[in-house]
């Protein structure tokens, strides 16, 4: 991986829009130029090498599907950037969301979104009711505490 990109990455043929399924650029220039780049990016972010490296990976193959949309008006490297942030920033959503799943109701994201949110609806009512009532909240401590007779 090299530090900076080479010479002319910058500059892209006039009608590089005009290729809606080719690349001016070699796909192998592209990613030794901006693969650091990227990694270092995710990496900062998400302070793991594995994530990092499934971020860049995401990078490149988003990169690749809308090249096409890229105007010119700023280098590619800040493009690249760009990309690597908000990858980077929907990966943490997604771990997040699926950490709070699995931590709250032992699910994971292929379970069927409506008994998903079905499910959550009936533990907030359950856990509503339970802190308004007082007996509740003195068993619920001791069953926390571990004091309740079986």
């Amino acid at each position: 991986m090299n530090a900076a990109p080479r010479a002319g990455i910058h500059h892209l043929p006039e009608k590089a829009n005009s290729f809606p399924f080719q690349i001016p650029i070699p796909f192998k220039e592209l990613f030794d130029d901006y693969s650091s780049l990227v990694f270092n990016v995710a990496f900062r972010m998400l302070q793991n090498k594995e994530d990092a490296e499934d971020v860049t990976q995401d990078v490149f193959i988003r990169a690749l599907k809308s090249f096409k949309e890229f105007r010119g008006e700023s280098k590619l490297s800040t493009w690249f950037y760009r990309i690597a942030v908000n990858t980077s920033l929907n990966f943490q959503r997604k771990k997040k969301r699926e950490r709070w799943l699995s931590l709250n109701f032992g699910w994971d994201e292929s379970d069927d979104p409506r008994e998903v949110a079905l499910a959550d609806q009936i533990h907030r009512i359950t856990w509503k009711e339970l802190r308004s009532n007082s007996s509740y909240k003195k068993q619920l401590t001791l069953c926390r505490n571990g004091n309740v007779p079986l």
